[in-house]
């Protein structure tokens, strides 16, 4: 970029115009490694008496701590507050990231004290906002030398960056990574939320550990947090990895007799556990088409867990049927479950009743309006799964022998 270049951006800047253009002017040329340039582009700025923002003197701050040369990260710090500019959340973000990756406890103790006399963040926000944005990235490693250094230096730590490292290490089947995190938090006096549980119970669900599963879900119910939508569809893709599909019927007849509302997530689950359970259930996942319509969802989200039960063919010819009815009940030229009536001379009820109809007898289908005593959607999975034994929450009597197969099997 040319001095004239540069004299014209100043010259903009002073008088009000094109502040954006110039901090992608500055970007590009550290992207292309032309950090002279750019530093004679902020320096004409500052001396132009230009009013300017936070994010230019960051892109440069970032630019030098990236490449760990603190020191003149230091010095466009030391320009940004002269020019009248305060540090905001990321200027320290970016600083303290790169203490951790230089390891130099000393500048970040240092960077702790100037944070708290600005006032910026008393409650050391800006610490555990580095640690979110290295679990989003799955930068679990760099993370916990955070906590090590916060630890060390006296910064408090909260639930909320306990909850990114759980849930970075449950995404990456670290379980019991995660699970080591969740005692930190408790050794440290904090109490998890349903965020903390539900990750952990997710990842559970995704290793098929349904002893561990209901452990903390267990764990979860004796802290008094209340179960989410996210709860219930965790617990419902567990039993379906181990096939038990009159569990995750009772699970959906639950959340939808409380009041909300059923999302694809759970009719996948439900597929999933017919094609897991032994043998597979055929006639209750080619009902979940017609159920979805009956709740305004498309039958197309599920089209690939219903593939992988009948094939490609079959579930393509499912998903059309099923795709046709609900064009039609949103043209209102009839209702889903009068249009399914007369397409298959069987009853299609609605969710209140459908809970009344399925269950499974040592895997096998019984009729329709037939189920064991204790299935019941007016009853809490999570007051019926809580059978206490040895510490470790169980299923109901009806499927404590389907439990124990599935693990064995």
């Amino acid at each position: 970029m040319s001095s004239a270049s540069v004299e014209d951006l100043a010259f903009a800047v002073a008088g009000g115009r094109a502040a954006d253009g110039v901090g992608c002017a500055l970007q590009q040329l550290l992207d292309d490694n032309h950090s002279a340039q750019a530093e004679a582009l902020l320096e004409s700025l500052r001396s132009s008496g230009a009013t300017l923002n936070s994010n230019l003197f960051n892109v440069m701050i970032g630019y030098w701590a990236e490449r760990g040369d603190m020191d003149r990260a230091e010095e466009w710090l030391q320009k940004m507050t002269g020019s009248g500019v305060a540090p905001n959340c990321f200027t320290w973000t970016t600083l303290i990231n790169a203490c951790v990756d230089s390891e130099d406890v000393d500048r970040l103790a240092k960077y702790k004290k100037v944070i708290e006399a600005s006032g910026l963040d008393k409650d050391d926000a800006v610490y555990n906002n580095v640690i979110k944005v290295l679990s989003h990235r799955g930068d679990v490693q760099t993370a916990q030398k955070i906590l090590n250094a916060m630890d060390k230096i006296g910064i408090p730590i909260m639930t909320a960056t306990y909850n990114s490292l759980i849930n970075t290490c449950t995404r990456a089947g670290e379980t019991k990574r995660a699970q080591a995190f969740m005692e930190q938090l408790l050794s440290a006096g904090l109490a998890p939320d349903a965020v903390t549980y539900n990750s952990l119970i997710n990842g559970c669900a995704q290793e098929g550990d349904l002893d561990q599963l209901l452990h903390w879900l267990h764990r979860m119910v004796a802290d008094g947090i209340q179960a989410t939508l996210v709860t219930y569809g965790t617990l419902c893709k567990a039993y379906a990895f181990h096939g038990m599909v009159d569990m995750v019927d009772y699970i959906m007849g639950y959340v939808e007799q409380s009041g909300h509302e059923l999302n694809a997530h759970f009719y996948a689950s439900l597929i999933i556990a017919c094609t897991n359970s032994k043998p597979p259930r055929h006639t209750r996942a080619e009902q979940v088409g017609k159920d979805m319509v009956s709740r305004g969802l498309s039958p197309k989200t599920v089209r690939v867990p219903l593939q992988r039960l009948f094939g490609v063919e079959k579930a393509a010819k499912l998903v059309s049927t099923a795709e046709k009815l609900l064009k039609i009940n949103k043209k209102g030229k009839n209702s889903p479950n009068q249009n399914c009536e007369n397409k298959t001379n069987n009853t299609v009820s609605q969710r209140g009743s459908v809970s009344q109809q399925r269950a499974a007898h040592k895997g096998g289908e019984v009729p329709l309006g037939i189920k064991p005593a204790w299935l019941s959607p007016s009853v809490s999975p999570l007051s019926t799964c809580r059978t206490l034994a040895d510490d470790v929450v169980r299923p109901p009597p009806g499927l404590e022998h389907m439990a124990h197969q599935a693990r064995s099997a």
